[in-house]
């Protein structure tokens, strides 16, 4: 008797029932029926719920494969060609039909779901604190004498004199417009905060619009490694968000060998970009680095730090894992010559390495995310604002305002935020 292809099918899957049901159909070393699904499904959980593994440079990357199991597997739990229905077997039943049905879209179960095109951070992952040295000049000047006195190789050249009197210079009215520059040390160990970058801008972005709708938000970027690195400095120019988008998303981690890297020429690029100057324009320049500049560049760092005091651009450092001493006493005094603030990653997001804990008696913690916007809100209102209390994550001693409770007098012409003349051409 000739069997129709439907019929056919029937016939194989009543075979291949009745071949199972007699416990002689699983072979030694192949899966069962169960044991596929049982695969399929700890897949699925390895697949949204296992954490991703770190690379040597940092970045992130699942730590299994996706759920769903391989091509073997998938067939094993179809049923076998080999069990095909001969003469006079039994008649197909209701269920035995849904099952063959079942088994024309079995292939649908195990379908591997897309991969995204680049894995991703959670979003408001990193935290940090955010300190304003000239808030608090006295504090300031404590930490650098006494850094200053282990002489350490590679400090700044500038006397104290002119941290004095640029305390009171800076000028923090309400502005209009923004220009906003990320300077990224793009060495090896900088993975987690070049990823965390890329996850955060879109949303940063948007923000900044819906808050100052006419800020006509201008972004630039510069990327730096060190000499012998497959470059050593990449620059992008102001552009709008989208532009500026592309650019960051083709950025990654990777060399740097030793620790000091080419900040100097980094920060050199950043400054010679095309700034809007108008005085209604805020200019915020972020620094985001892990490491500090070659001892024998400390010259060269304090031009570039000149430069951008020289334009009122305010710079911003983003201390990441790593720093050393001589990286946030760097870092710190850009911030309070220029007017910025610094801003420093803690070790409460439970990301990447150690961090610093700063030389600071008192500070909020917040999500990164948070602390630049807070510290774009400040450029664009002319006024220093306090996190929101639903923003803290933790907080170390009694920080007030951006001052600290019971540490002090502090300097009164820093207090007064008010322009003290012009002396921007020398120091």
């Amino acid at each position: 008797m000739r069997l129709s292809r439907s019929g056919y099918l029937l016939a194989l899957v009543g075979a291949g029932m009745a071949f199972w049901a007699t416990g002689c159909g699983h072979k030694a070393g192949e899966p069962s029926t169960a044991a596929s699904e049982r695969s399929d499904r700890g897949g699925e959980r390895s697949s949204h719920g296992a954490p991703r593994a770190r690379s040597a440079h940092g970045a992130l990357s699942d730590s299994s494969t996706h759920g769903a199991p391989s091509e073997a597997v998938a067939k094993s739990s179809t049923p076998s060609s080999a069990g095909a229905r001969a003469e006079g077997a039994p008649e197909s039943t209701p269920a035995m039909k849904r099952k063959a049905e079942a088994a024309d879209a079995d292939e649908e179960w195990y379908e591997e779901p897309p991969r995204p095109a680049q894995e991703m951070p959670p979003a408001g992952l990193l935290t940090a604190g955010l300190w304003d040295d000239n808030l608090n000049f006295e504090t300031f000047i404590d930490y650098r004498r006494s850094v200053a006195a282990d002489q350490m190789p590679g400090l700044l050249p500038v006397p104290v004199s002119v941290h004095e009197r640029t305390a009171g210079e800076h000028q923090h009215g309400p502005k209009q417009t923004i220009d906003i520059s990320f300077v990224i040390d793009a060495t090896g160990s900088m993975g987690d905060e070049i990823a965390y970058l890329k996850s955060e801008f879109d949303s940063l972005s948007r923000e900044i619009e819906a808050t100052y709708a006419n800020s006509r938000q201008r972004w630039s970027l510069v990327v730096y490694r060190d000499e012998g690195d497959e470059y050593v400095v990449r620059g992008f120019d102001f552009e709008d968000p989208r532009a500026f988008r592309k650019h960051l998303m083709r950025q990654s981690a990777d060399g740097g060998g030793d620790y000091p890297e080419a900040a100097h020429l980094g920060l050199r690029e950043a400054v010679s970009e095309r700034w809007r100057s108008d005085r209604r324009n805020a200019r915020l320049l972020f620094w985001v680095a892990d490491a500090p500049h070659h001892d024998q560049q400390a010259h060269a760092m304090s031009r570039a730090i000149h430069a951008a005091y020289r334009q009122d651009i305010h710079i911003y450092p983003v201390a990441s894992s790593g720093v050393d001493e001589l990286t946030e006493l760097t870092m710190r005094s850009a911030a309070q010559l220029t007017g910025g603030r610094y801003i420093f990653l803690t070790d409460d997001s439970g990301v990447g390495l150690s961090h610093k804990e700063p030389t600071i008696p008192c500070y909020h913690v917040t999500s990164l995310r948070d602390a630049i916007m807070r510290s774009v809100a400040m450029e664009m209102e002319g006024e220093y604002l306090s996190p929101h209390p639903n923003e803290i994550v933790r907080t170390s001693g009694t920080p007030d305002r951006g001052r600290c409770r019971n540490v002090g007098p502090h300097d009164q012409v820093a207090d007064g935020w008010h322009a003290g003349g012009s002396h921007r051409d020398t120091w």
